[in-house]
Protein backbone atom coordinates (compact mmCIF):
# COMPACT_ATOMS: atom_id res chain seq x y z
CA UNK A 1 0.00 0.00 0.00
CA UNK A 2 2.79 2.40 0.90
CA UNK A 3 4.47 1.85 -2.46
CA UNK A 4 1.21 2.47 -4.28
CA UNK A 5 0.56 5.71 -2.39
CA UNK A 6 4.09 7.03 -3.02
CA UNK A 7 3.36 6.89 -6.76
CA UNK A 8 0.35 9.17 -6.34
CA UNK A 9 0.53 12.95 -6.38
CA UNK A 10 -0.54 14.66 -3.15
CA UNK A 11 -4.08 16.01 -3.46
CA UNK A 12 -4.82 14.00 -6.59
CA UNK A 13 -8.45 12.95 -6.86
CA UNK A 14 -7.59 9.28 -6.33
CA UNK A 15 -5.49 9.94 -3.24
CA UNK A 16 -8.06 12.33 -1.79
CA UNK A 17 -10.72 9.62 -2.11
CA UNK A 18 -8.40 7.06 -0.53
CA UNK A 19 -7.60 9.33 2.43
CA UNK A 20 -11.30 10.05 3.03
CA UNK A 21 -12.05 6.32 2.90
CA UNK A 22 -9.32 5.50 5.43
CA UNK A 23 -10.39 8.34 7.73
CA UNK A 24 -13.97 7.03 7.61
CA UNK A 25 -12.82 3.50 8.37
CA UNK A 26 -10.54 4.60 11.21
CA UNK A 27 -13.17 6.75 12.87
CA UNK A 28 -16.01 4.24 12.65
CA UNK A 29 -17.41 3.39 16.06
CA UNK A 30 -16.44 0.17 17.75
CA UNK A 31 -19.48 -2.04 18.18
CA UNK A 32 -20.43 -2.86 21.77
CA UNK A 33 -19.89 -6.41 23.07
CA UNK A 34 -23.66 -6.82 23.33
CA UNK A 35 -24.00 -7.02 19.53
CA UNK A 36 -25.04 -10.56 18.75
CA UNK A 37 -23.65 -10.73 15.21
CA UNK A 38 -20.00 -11.52 15.98
CA UNK A 39 -19.11 -11.50 12.27
CA UNK A 40 -20.29 -7.89 12.10
CA UNK A 41 -18.21 -7.00 15.17
CA UNK A 42 -15.12 -8.61 13.63
CA UNK A 43 -15.71 -6.94 10.26
CA UNK A 44 -15.97 -3.52 11.94
CA UNK A 45 -12.75 -4.15 13.87
CA UNK A 46 -10.93 -5.09 10.66
CA UNK A 47 -12.30 -1.98 8.98
CA UNK A 48 -11.01 0.23 11.81
CA UNK A 49 -7.57 -1.42 11.68
CA UNK A 50 -7.48 -1.02 7.89
CA UNK A 51 -8.26 2.68 8.30
CA UNK A 52 -5.40 3.18 10.75
CA UNK A 53 -2.95 1.25 8.58
CA UNK A 54 -4.08 3.15 5.50
CA UNK A 55 -3.60 6.53 7.19
CA UNK A 56 -0.22 5.40 8.45
CA UNK A 57 0.78 4.62 4.87
CA UNK A 58 -0.42 8.04 3.72
CA UNK A 59 1.70 9.79 6.34
CA UNK A 60 4.75 7.62 5.60
CA UNK A 61 4.40 8.21 1.86
CA UNK A 62 5.13 11.91 2.38
CA UNK A 63 7.65 11.90 5.26
CA UNK A 64 8.89 15.46 4.87
CA UNK A 65 5.71 17.20 3.77
CA UNK A 66 2.22 17.44 5.18
CA UNK A 67 -0.41 17.12 2.45
CA UNK A 68 -3.04 15.58 4.75
CA UNK A 69 -2.99 17.11 8.27
CA UNK A 70 -6.37 15.54 8.99
CA UNK A 71 -4.79 12.09 8.74
CA UNK A 72 -2.29 12.99 11.45
CA UNK A 73 -5.07 14.27 13.69
CA UNK A 74 -7.15 11.15 13.11
CA UNK A 75 -4.25 8.91 14.13
CA UNK A 76 -3.43 11.06 17.15
CA UNK A 77 -7.02 10.65 18.35
CA UNK A 78 -6.75 6.88 17.88
CA UNK A 79 -3.44 6.67 19.77
CA UNK A 80 -5.14 6.33 23.15
CA UNK A 81 -7.06 3.20 22.15
CA UNK A 82 -5.93 -0.21 23.27
CA UNK A 83 -4.70 -2.98 21.03
CA UNK A 84 -3.22 -2.71 17.58
CA UNK A 85 -5.21 0.41 16.69
CA UNK A 86 -3.65 2.42 19.52
CA UNK A 87 -0.20 0.91 19.09
CA UNK A 88 -0.04 1.47 15.33
CA UNK A 89 -1.41 5.00 15.72
CA UNK A 90 1.18 5.86 18.39
CA UNK A 91 3.99 4.51 16.24
CA UNK A 92 2.79 6.52 13.24
CA UNK A 93 2.62 9.72 15.29
CA UNK A 94 6.10 9.11 16.69
CA UNK A 95 7.47 8.62 13.16
CA UNK A 96 5.62 11.70 11.96
CA UNK A 97 7.03 13.87 14.76
CA UNK A 98 10.52 12.51 14.15
CA UNK A 99 10.46 13.24 10.40
CA UNK A 100 8.89 16.66 10.93
CA UNK A 101 11.14 17.72 13.81
CA UNK A 102 13.10 20.25 11.75
CA UNK A 103 10.00 21.84 10.22
CA UNK A 104 7.67 21.48 13.21
CA UNK A 105 7.47 25.21 13.99
CA UNK A 106 5.98 25.76 10.53
CA UNK A 107 4.03 22.50 10.27
CA UNK A 108 2.21 22.98 13.54
CA UNK A 109 0.54 26.10 12.15
CA UNK A 110 -1.63 23.76 10.06
CA UNK A 111 -3.35 22.44 13.20
CA UNK A 112 -5.81 23.98 15.64
CA UNK A 113 -4.77 24.22 19.31
CA UNK A 114 -7.01 21.24 20.14
CA UNK A 115 -5.49 19.15 17.33
CA UNK A 116 -1.97 20.08 18.45
CA UNK A 117 -2.77 18.90 21.94
CA UNK A 118 -3.80 15.46 20.62
CA UNK A 119 -0.67 15.20 18.49
CA UNK A 120 1.83 16.41 21.08
CA UNK A 121 0.27 14.35 23.90
CA UNK A 122 0.07 11.14 21.94
CA UNK A 123 1.41 8.54 24.37
CA UNK A 124 4.76 7.02 23.37
CA UNK A 125 5.02 3.38 22.41
CA UNK A 126 7.10 1.11 24.57
CA UNK A 127 10.68 1.13 23.42
CA UNK A 128 12.89 -1.89 23.12
CA UNK A 129 16.36 -1.70 24.56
Amino acid sequence: LLQMITTMRPHSLALNKLVKKYETFATSKELPPSVIDKELVEARKKERVAGVLGLTSVIKAFPYSLPYPSSVVCLARKSTESGSIGFDSKRAIEDFLRTHHDSWETDKLLFSPEELEFIERSPPTAGYA
